[in-house]
């Protein structure tokens, strides 16, 4: 994050989430340690709207997840915790620019993309993301945003890019 923080024009801001508060706290104290002043930093995961979900922290034998934590549907005490999510439109006040959107969200990819579609139809940000779901071959993405005017043009580190086609 310092790395990119530093790139920006002093105007722009990087909005970022992380439902997983172990690494919400790691990613807080490198904020914190690297004094980064245009970062807004939320523990929470992104959906389509303001709500809670389980999230999957830990293996049946105990082993941590970290950044492979994911939304499930089922609560499991020793397994899962309860964590806010919140919708990119609901957060981002309309009024700003948003030029790139990364999602990083373990499968969680259509809920997401569910609650930025204003934000994307009114900006037309690039749009980077992993489909752990493989909801570019599935029709709602066509509809919701290939629709819009989008274009796969490429993968880079397992994460498409997906950038408005301005005819």
């Amino acid at each position: 994050m310092p790395a990119i923080s530093s790139a920006l024009v002093p105007e722009a801001k990087i909005w970022a989430f992380e439902p997983n508060y172990e690494n919400y706290y790691c990613t807080q104290n490198t904020i914190r340690i690297n004094n980064l002043q245009n970062i807004e930093f939320q523990n929470a995961g992104l959906g389509e709207t303001n709500s809670e979900a389980n999230l999957l922290i830990r293996t049946p034998n105990g082993k941590n997840l970290g950044g492979s934590s994911k939304i499930t549907s089922s609560y499991e005490p020793e397994l899962t915790i309860v964590v806010r999510i919140v919708s990119i439109d609901q957060v981002i006040p309309s009024d700003r620019k948003i030029s790139v959107i990364h999602l990083d969200v373990e499968g969680y990819e259509k809920q997401a993309l569910s609650g930025a579609l204003h934000t994307i139809q009114l900006n037309k940000p690039i749009i980077i993301m992993e489909d752990n779901n493989d909801i570019i071959e599935k029709e709602w993405f066509n509809s919701n945003i290939l629709s819009l005017g989008y274009k796969i043009i490429g993968k880079v580190n397992n994460n498409h890019i997906i950038r408005f086609n301005s005819k």
